[in-house]
């Protein structure tokens, strides 16, 4: 036990991180998201296939306390695989033999059955290791896609898991009042109270020009979206690089489970946004699926 007290206490975070991102940028990645707090960096993995299609996967590497480097490459959300028990038995067979047949590739599934591609090794690794080991990642990704997925009797669609959000609001309708947001990156955000008056100003502008009373659910710009829910309370907003249908229905799930949870709190609220400190685990749970995985 102290031999392993002593090892944990000589293994700093800000320098393993450092040494990581030396060795992505030698790899040829200068596209990263690091959050110091949580011990991870996530990395954007491209894939290209014959088609001409591709596809951005998120792969985030989180360094321990007991001195190891973990990747964990999210291949596929489990609700973007059809609700079939035979089609999802038969994945679960081919990622099983998957991990028989290639030693350096391991497959896995979190507690929501969401896909991964793994592998690990000691924070001293050499960058000759740490290229083998993440090269293994890459291998196993085009291997899913390519050769496992086609054998599956159904027809599974391909949606990037990296997704390119920046900040999530939620605020009261009518009143535009924040009760939470959350940036997904750092950058110089505007104050969250004049981003909810601005969408509420343009929702009710808009209502006014169509003489219609339905609520927006989109707004695009060139390289930029705004992806709008409204719930019975509240109204969320996230704004991101991609219009995706995975980003939609997790907004979707965040505004019904905290009105759910904070139903009496939102129906007399008075202002008091600090009962809605927890908001912040339920955003986590549904946007960040390989949080601390």
């Amino acid at each position: 036990m102290k031999h392993q007290e002593l090892f944990m206490s000589k293994v700093n975070i800000n320098e393993c991180h450092e040494k990581i991102k030396g060795f992505l940028k030698r790899l040829g990645t200068t596209e990263f998201k690091e959050d110091l707090e949580q011990h991870t960096i996530d990395v954007p993995l491209r894939l290209e296939f014959k088609s001409g299609d591709s596809i951005e996967l998120n792969t985030r590497i989180l360094t321990t306390n007991e001195g190891w480097i973990l990747i964990k490459c999210l291949l596929m959300f489990n609700d973007t695989i059809p609700p079939d028990p035979e089609i999802h038995e038969e994945l679960w067979s081919k990622l099983l033999q998957g991990n028989f047949e290639y030693p350096e590739v391991t497959y896995s599934l979190d507690r929501e059955y969401n896909i991964f591609v793994e592998t690990d090794m000691p924070v001293g690794t050499t960058f000759e290791n740490f290229e083998s080991e993440y090269n293994s990642i890459r291998f196993g990704a085009i291997n899913y896609f390519t050769k496992i997925l086609p054998k599956i009797n159904a027809e599974i669609q391909r949606v990037d898991t990296f997704e390119r959000m920046h900040h999530l609001y939620l605020f009261k309708l009518h009143s535009g009042v924040v009760i939470h947001d959350y940036p997904f990156k750092s950058s110089n955000e505007l104050e969250p109270h004049l981003v909810s008056s601005g969408l509420t100003g343009l929702g009710m502008l808009v209502q006014e020009i169509t003489k219609k009373e339905t609520q927006m659910k989109i707004i695009e710009q060139e390289d930029m979206t705004i992806l709008l829910e409204h719930g019975k309370y509240i109204t969320g907003a996230l704004i991101s690089e991609q219009n995706l249908i995975s980003l939609r229905k997790k907004l979707k799930q965040l505004v019904n489970e905290v009105e759910n949870f904070y139903d009496e709190q939102l129906e007399k609220f008075s202002g008091n946004i600090s009962e809605f400190e927890n908001v912040r685990e339920l955003t986590e749970k549904i946007f960040i699926p390989i949080k601390n995985k």
